[in-house]
């Protein structure tokens, strides 16, 4: 039962990121000219690991 509490809260977490990535993107679809937005380190962590796995350059 501890498993499935654990991983319904990461879950839950990933959902709450999602949610804001789509946040931020809405807002950049609504500014095009904007190039900068300041992000949560813990989200540009995130990026950062799947370009790392993924092999994507920065």
């Amino acid at each position: 039962m501890v498993n499935v509490k654990d991983r319904y809260k990461q879950i839950e977490k990933i959902k709450q990121k999602v949610d804001f990535l789509n946040e931020m993107i809405g807002l950049l679809e609504a500014e095009p000219k904007k190039r900068e937005m300041n992000l949560p380190s813990d989200i540009i962590n995130d990026i950062m690991a799947w370009q790392k796995a993924e092999g994507t350059p920065r």
